[in-house]
């Protein structure tokens, strides 16, 4: 949907990883676990542990990290899609921003590079994020962009 858009608008394309996503929120319910194999401690090897952060692999990972995130977008000026929960937008006049975000992956577009380093760095005061740069897959598919066509074009 979001290459749709951009090519239909004529945005630039760009991508975002989250680094550690799941740490950034800290978990609402109680969660315990075995202690890791490796890291068990000697004497208290019946323990468990509790988590304070959300881990990958917990399905209240997911859900507290979704929530953080919404959060956090919404707290920034971001308005989340009725169509799409994973896809947020920033509109100013005719200046568009538009995030699809999978877990810590993002996906991006917006009008001038001015805009993407705007945005890119915005989010960037709020989590540890890692430029991906001329990374030409985004989940497995090849997205390619020729901005004089104006075309996007998206392969497996």
């Amino acid at each position: 949907m979001t290459a749709a858009i951009a090519a239909k608008l004529d945005l630039k394309l760009w991508r975002i990883d989250f680094v550690g996503a799941y740490l950034n929120s800290l978990t609402k319910e109680d969660i315990y676990m075995k202690q890791p194999e490796g890291f068990v401690e000697p004497g208290y090897e019946d323990h468990v542990c509790k988590l304070v952060h959300t881990i990958y692999g917990t399905m209240q990972g997911a859900h507290d990290w979704y929530k953080t995130l919404m959060e956090t977008y919404k707290k920034l000026g971001y308005t989340t899609s009725w169509a799409d929960p994973c896809i947020r937008y920033k509109c100013k006049g005719d200046r568009y921003t538009i995030t699809d975000t999978y877990t810590d992956n993002v996906f991006g577009a917006s009008k001038s590079d001015r805009k993407i380093e705007e945005r890119k760095e915005e989010i960037g005061k709020e989590w540890e994020i890692k430029d991906v740069g001329e990374n030409k897959y985004f989940l497995g598919m090849r997205v390619q962009q020729d901005l004089k066509k104006g075309t996007i074009r998206l392969t497996q």
